[in-house]
């Protein structure tokens, strides 16, 4: 028997409201398993050095579109050059990944891990969850990669 979250995905593939709704069928298994307080997609642009916001759990505070250019944080060679999950696990390591750090523990977050999405050999966006710190430290990192790969349809749509 299909599991549920990957039966989920593959119908939300098929529905009208693209990308959006696979996206938040994507968010939605995660919100499941392993958990988040903030899901934001990212489509990565080499061509512009910047990545821009398709989706987020929280549009309030980070909105669809915004975008940011690539600066030599810590998760971007890992995640968008390399194609490997990154983890920040507490504030500290916030502090020094992200730029908007003070913005992410505002929302009560405290790691943040980060997950590629490949196509065709090369890095295209990235799940990014938020939770309080630690949340993520005993995860199998490369767990998630199947159930994120499922977004590579909607992500190429973002793309335009």
């Amino acid at each position: 028997m299909m599991d549920k979250k990957l039966f989920n995905i593959a119908n939300a593939l098929t529905r009208s409201g693209q990308p959006e709704t696979s996206f938040a069928a994507v968010a939605h298994a995660l919100a499941q398993e392993p958990g988040y307080r903030l899901c934001t997609v990212l489509i990565h642009n080499p061509a512009q050095n910047l990545v821009r916001r398709a989706w987020s759990s929280h549009p309030d505070v980070y909105p669809v579109g915004g975008t940011k250019p690539l600066v030599d944080e810590p998760w971007v060679k890992p995640v968008l050059i390399e194609g490997k999950p990154h983890l920040a696990r507490d504030p500290e390591d916030l502090r020094r990944v992200f730029f908007d750090s003070a913005l992410i523990a505002s929302l009560g977050c405290g790691s943040t891990l980060n997950l590629p999405v490949s196509w065709d050999g090369s890095v295209i966006g990235s799940f990014n969850i938020s939770h309080e710190a630690h949340y993520y430290d005993s995860l199998d990192l490369s767990s998630f990669q199947p159930l994120i790969q499922l977004a590579v349809p909607a992500m190429l749509q973002a793309m335009g």
